[in-house]
């Protein structure tokens, strides 16, 4: 009786096996046989569509389109945190796509604070207010040193040598560079009263600065150049007051254009690719008048030449206030500075310009790059003192 059972099983198990081979290697159309699988095309991707394989059974003359959907692509996530994101600065983007992002074919969320450290591939960390205690790196992490300022205003301790992977600084051979703005030259330049403008002007050089002791030593350069020229101090290091201090455009700055011929664009510090707003919002608000200049030895690189004066093209603070007031006496050379700078405008930094590289580079990278010695990079060779 055993053997009968065991019997019946085995038999019903075979055919089984016999049924599974014949439909794994033959299709019936009726009673008929195809008996060739070829293969149509790849999978195609359609952003908002389904993705389709498709094959061609044939059989003969005779062929037969079948479609099949593949298993859903699997979309990679990196999480990007801000370790101690500046209290300057303000967080709306949270997703890295396609959309925000045309180079991404992945995505990144982007987050701030400590605790999502633990949870995140990319960590940036400002450098102006690093922590005394360096956090313990977590396997597969990729650390991104980020500063805007000259490195004159902070420090960076030991304990971060051989941590960081990447660079997001003001200079241009930053991992991610993040600059204060980008000149670009108008499709078509912007035309004023150049005449009306000369002419309203009945004073020379205006400076709003409120720090009074620099590395640049700009305020000892000043205070020999007003031996020879009239120079107007406004804020905390001089005897004039207009309004409260500000980055951006202020009713200060209008009131410097519509009477003065100079503004003094005067960095703290002597460092490569170190242009700030100082300069810029000339470029960003059209302003009518001439920006002096003291800062980045490499400035002419980036800043179009006939839109400003600098003060390092220059023997003494003597011989610049000649040439100054052989430029302001004559309207025609004056008005061609202005000219000049109103063929440029200037666009200011945009955070995904840096968030969105990145996001790829993390999606790309091994993190097998790291910078032995950060404090190396930051001053080797960037800076002079006068």
């Amino acid at each position: 009786m055993r053997k009968t059972r065991c019997g019946g099983i085995l038999i019903v198990f075979g055919f089984g096996i016999f049924i599974y081979i014949m439909l794994r290697f033959t299709m019936f159309d009726g009673d008929k046989t195809i008996n060739t699988i070829m293969p149509e095309s790849e999978i195609k991707v359609n952003a908002g569509k389904e993705s389709v394989l498709g094959y061609h059974l044939k059989k003969g003359d005779q062929s037969m389109h079948y479609t099949i959907l593949p298993p859903l692509l699997h979309i990679k996530s990196y999480s990007i945190v801000f370790y101690n994101m500046p209290s300057w600065m303000t967080l709306e983007l949270t997703v890295l796509d396609s959309t925000r992002c045309p180079n991404l074919s992945q995505k990144c969320t982007v987050q701030r604070g400590k605790d999502q450290f633990e949870f995140s591939k990319g960590v940036i960390f400002y450098g102006e207010e690093l922590p005394k205690l360096c956090p313990q790196k977590k396997n597969g992490q990729v650390w991104a040193f980020f500063s805007i300022e000259s490195p004159f205003l902070y420090s960076v301790g030991p304990q971060w040598k051989n941590k960081f992977s990447w660079t997001i600084t003001y200079r241009r051979d930053s991992d991610f560079p993040c600059f204060y703005g980008k000149i670009k030259k108008r499709e078509t330049p912007l035309t004023q009263n150049y005449s009306q403008i000369f002419e309203r002007k009945t004073k020379n050089i205006s400076w709003a600065v409120s720090n009074c002791k620099t590395f640049s030593k700009r305020e000892e350069y000043i205070k020999k150049l007003q031996n020879y020229i009239d120079v107007d101090i406004y804020g905390r290091c001089g005897k004039f007051q207009c309004g409260s201090r500000s980055a951006g455009l202020t009713d200060c700055h209008k009131k410097f254009a519509k009477e003065y011929k100079y503004y003094l664009a005067l960095e703290n510090s002597l460092c490569r690719d170190y242009t700030t707003e100082k300069l810029f919002n000339f470029f960003f608000h059209d302003l009518p008048m001439i920006p002096i200049v003291y800062g980045a030895p490499n400035l002419h690189e980036y800043i179009p030449k006939g839109t400003y004066i600098n003060v390092m093209d220059y023997n003494s603070p003597n011989e610049l206030a000649k040439d100054l007031m052989r430029i302001g006496s004559n309207e025609t050379i004056y008005t061609q500075y202005l000219k000049e700078k109103d063929r440029y405008t200037a666009e200011g930094f945009k955070l995904e310009e840096v968030l969105c590289p990145m996001c790829v580079k993390l999606h790309e990278t091994d993190s097998s790059k790291v910078i032995s010695d950060i404090n190396t990079w930051i001053w080797n060779g960037t800076c002079i003192k006068p």
